[in-house]
């Protein structure tokens, strides 16, 4: 604990585009062990968000990334439908990233484009998703991000409910 405030990871979301391989790696690598160390002075961790197109983009990216920072406080946040529109096994991934998953973000997409639907209006497979998560023993929270809703409070409560029902069968 920090405070009355729980450690919680803090996420790094975009990065400066990399125009040369080279420095780029490094400057890369020395901007993530700066912010690393800002997290870890404030008593949090620090997760990156693989998103399509980018430098870190996938599960094996973070992993390559995550060998070079060598810090039980850096850690990865998955947001499904961007691992899942890059054709990335969502199980496969969680198990990869077994004890250095910090955050979950749960939407859905069709597989061809990155929207980000509430879980069940895709195709992604939630119950092989969530048994996953519970046989690697992920204790964090399971965040909701649905960028398409007419109703957000009924969209957001209805998916809530979906993954809810999904979690009491398994």
């Amino acid at each position: 604990m920090y405070g009355d405030i729980p450690r919680r990871a803090t996420g790094i979301h975009r990065f400066a585009p990399l125009v040369q391989l080279g420095n780029g790696v490094e400057y890369l690598l020395d901007t993530i062990r700066e912010c690393l160390e800002m997290a870890l002075s404030r008593g949090l961790r620090l997760a990156v968000e693989p998103l399509p197109m980018s430098v870190v983009s996938t599960s094996d990216t973070y992993l390559r990334l995550a060998e070079q920072i060598r810090s039980k406080d850096f850690g990865i946040l998955i947001d499904t439908s961007h691992l899942f529109y890059q054709r990335e096994s969502l199980p496969v991934a969680i198990e990869k990233v077994k004890g250095q998953l910090f955050a979950f973000c749960a939407c859905d997409n069709d597989g061809v484009r990155d929207f980000h639907w509430p879980p069940g209006k895709g195709n992604i497979d939630w119950r092989e998703v969530l048994r996953t998560l519970k046989k690697t023993g992920y204790e964090g929270y399971v965040d909701l991000e649905i960028n398409v809703a007419d109703d957000p409070d009924s969209t957001y409560v209805n998916a809530r409910e979906y993954l809810e029902d999904i979690l009491k069968e398994l």
